[in-house]
């Protein structure tokens, strides 16, 4: 944030931003300040492990117990067996998900996304597009790069 802000004043300076720009820029970075300071509030405050440890007992209570209660309704052992596996397969992969959704950030690339974040704002700040007018695009050299290689190209790569 505090490098977004140095270059934002750095185009300032130079009057290389309008006034209008400047106070979007200001809002936009304010916004990310807040939704980062968000995220460091969710990430600094865990769940606790009570909670978790309690949810784990009871579905093993209750995975221990479910084929006593199939039993009466599934005459076929197997059958008890086999729905028995499916449903502790299903209910411990859940359980397994959701203490992973504990801990978001630990799984997260933060650091490679906020590193891209950066430098794609620093290209949408210092870039300037080529222009939508045609006649104006004739004389841009970018536009004449592209003309080039677009007919030197073989067809195959540009599909």
């Amino acid at each position: 944030i505090l490098r977004l802000r140095q270059i934002l004043e750095y185009l300032i300076v130079r009057n290389k931003v309008e006034k209008e720009v400047q106070k979007q820029l200001f809002q936009t970075i304010s916004k990310l300040n807040e939704a980062l300071m968000i995220a460091e509030r969710i990430r600094n405050s865990p769940v606790p492990p009570l909670y978790t440890a309690h949810t784990t007992r009871l579905l093993i209570f209750y995975l221990f117990w479910l084929p006593l209660a199939l039993h009466g309704t599934i005459q076929n052992a197997l059958a008890t067996v086999v729905v028995t596996m499916a449903v502790g397969y299903a209910m411990l992969g859940l359980d397994e998900i959701s203490h992973i959704c504990e801990l978001p950030f630990k799984f997260m690339p933060l650091r490679q996304l906020s590193k891209m974040s950066m430098v794609d704002a620093a290209d949408a700040v210092s870039y300037q597009p080529p222009p939508l007018d045609p006649n104006a695009a004739s004389s841009n050299s970018f536009s004449k790069q592209i003309s080039s290689s677009a007919t030197s190209a073989s067809p195959h790569l540009w599909i």
